[in-house]
């Protein structure tokens, strides 16, 4: 592109001059003599070859810049408002040249956007009579609006303007794309082919995207098939056996406990710390929730806590306390806590109920106790009797026969004298091959019974059973057997055995060995005799 500066010839200079200097007297020095129409005439010229010149210089800035549509602009009214004058004949042809280079370029600019016949328009405007009609770059570009070659007479703006945009939503779709964004760039790509039915691009943008959605979903279909076929494994999986309740938990010495199961929970999980200020009973239980949870594992994990608050609710809930802990079990909080809030907290099998101080609580749970061998008549014993009966010694003999011996109590008989109180449908079974108590009752009534248990437990003598067993041994050593060498001679024939010598000693005869046949056994000196033999031998 041309200097803007260079293209205002020397010629054109020293004529803006001399009109700035004749202009000048207009306003300096003594009025001249002249008539009114001619200085209006003269006023007028001038203030319009300053107008013309501030836009020259628009013009300039705009070209310079690039705008040649607001250069085109600014040329055309300063080339207007310049006089056809003598005087300005100079800077009209140089402000002729400017329009028609501005001209030119804007021109181009149309041509690219497809209006040709808006570049024709601009540039006949500079070829016209009295502007610039032998300017040749005009003339240049004039014919090249008109070669077929070098223009496409099939070209409209609408197209031009298609072109840009498909150009502007290829790149979005392929910025959209890298992004990992694939239904945006599948959908930008659609519009392409609105728009540019043949864009073999956009085509190609929306062959990548659904490769690369083929993909995911093979991986996808992969997954899943593995996930399902991992559950079909874990199906076949057999669940180990529960873990036993810990025997020491629900012996004697907890009875002072409630359900064993849950009170095991509350006593083994240790909560790390414990911050409270100005906490309510809600958000404190949601925080035991919460640690129980994360602390304990396995299908078992957790406790379940319920607020019971009945019309006290909004009293309790009121209530904001401050509570600091480190390493204590969850029962121990809950006691701080009920504590703090004039609350209480029961339990069942399967959660822990909070509820206030005095409420009632009419659900009925079964729970087993351990009891000692004698339980039932040991509470029995101490129940209370009829006073009024055994406080006279004149009276009436029982209707038992007379018979001193305390009369022998069932189960709930024994309970209920010691104030164990039975709604209705509760119950109580005596277990006597396991030493074990079944008690159908109110969650009160089971506090009841675990401390008359723990109690009677405690107040059991302790006997201690030693078995010993004594072996007595007596070992006796003898030389007094052996064997006589002297039974000589010895002979067996057909019918006979013949057996001599020996010595008698302190033995008898062997009385069935005939000596000589027709012999009478035992008539014969003994053979052998004097080793000992039979009974005598040991």
């Amino acid at each position: 592109m041309e200097n803007p500066k260079r293209l205002i010839p020397s010629r054109g200079r020293a004529a803006l001059l001399a009109t700035a200097c004749l202009i000048a007297p207009l306003h300096a020095g003594e009025p001249v003599e002249t008539s009114s129409f001619a200085s209006k005439e003269a006023s007028k010229r001038a203030a319009a070859l300053e107008e013309a010149r501030e836009l020259l210089g628009k013009g300039d800035e705009s070209y310079k810049s690039g705008k040649y549509a607001e250069a085109v602009e600014a040329y055309s009214g300063a080339y207007d408002l310049i006089p056809n004058a003598p005087a300005t004949a100079e800077l009209r042809r140089a402000t002729a040249q400017r329009y028609s280079q501005a001209a030119v370029q804007r021109g181009r600019e149309l041509s690219r956007k497809g209006d040709v016949a808006g570049a024709r328009a601009l540039v006949d405007r500079v070829l016209a009579e009295g502007v610039a009609p032998n300017d040749p770059l005009a003339l240049e570009f004039r014919a090249q609006l008109d070669d077929p070659i070098r223009t496409n007479p099939a070209a409209t703006a609408e197209h031009a303007a298609n072109v840009d945009e498909v150009r502007r939503l290829l790149y979005t779709a392929e910025g959209a794309f890298n992004l990992g964004k694939y239904d945006e760039a599948k959908a930008t790509y659609e519009k392409v082919i609105r728009l540019d039915p043949y864009n073999a691009a956009a085509r190609r943008g929306l062959e990548r995207v659904a490769n690369f959605k083929s993909d995911y979903q093979k991986a996808a279909y992969d997954n899943t098939r593995a996930e399902m076929l991992a559950a079909v494994d874990a199906a076949w999986e057999l669940p180990l056996d529960p873990l036993p309740i810990d025997p020491g938990l629900a012996g004697p010495g907890a009875m002072g406990n409630m359900d064993p199961l849950i009170t095991a929970k509350l006593d083994q999980i240790i909560i790390p710390r414990v911050a409270f200020e100005q906490t309510t009973l809600s958000e404190a239980v949601d925080f035991l929730r919460v640690k129980a949870g994360e602390i304990t594992e396995g299908p078992l994990s957790g406790v379940n806590f319920s607020i019971n608050l009945g019309d006290k609710a909004a009293q309790i809930e009121s209530l904001r306390f401050d509570l600091q802990l480190s390493g204590v079990p969850i029962s121990q909080v809950l006691k701080y806590i009920t504590d703090m809030t004039r609350t209480s907290y029961v339990t069942d099998e399967y959660s822990v109920i909070i509820q206030p101080i005095g409420g009632t609580d009419t659900r009925l749970i079964t729970r087993n106790y351990p009891v000692p061998p004698n339980f039932i008549s040991s509470i029995s014993s101490s129940a209370p009797s009829n006073a009024a009966a055994t406080a006279d010694p004149f009276a009436a003999a029982p209707a038992n026969g007379g018979s001193l011996l305390s009369q022998r109590l069932g189960p709930k008989e024994a309970l209920a004298a010691q104030g164990v109180p039975f709604p209705e449908g509760s119950g109580v079974t005596y277990l006597a091959n396991t030493n074990q108590l079944r008690v159908t009752n109110t969650e009160s009534a089971q506090e009841i019974i675990a401390s008359l248990i723990q109690t009677t437990v405690q107040a059991e003598p302790v006997n201690v059973l030693v078995r010993m067993t004594m072996v007595t041994t007596d070992q006796k050593n003898t030389e007094e057997l052996g064997f006589d060498w002297t039974a000589t001679p010895f002979g067996v024939s057909e019918n006979h055995m013949f057996l001599s010598g020996g010595s008698q000693g302190n033995g008898g005869s062997l009385a069935d060995v005939p000596i000589n046949p027709g012999s009478t056994p035992g008539a014969a000196p003994g053979v052998t005799s004097g080793n000992r033999s039979g009974e005598q031998a040991f």
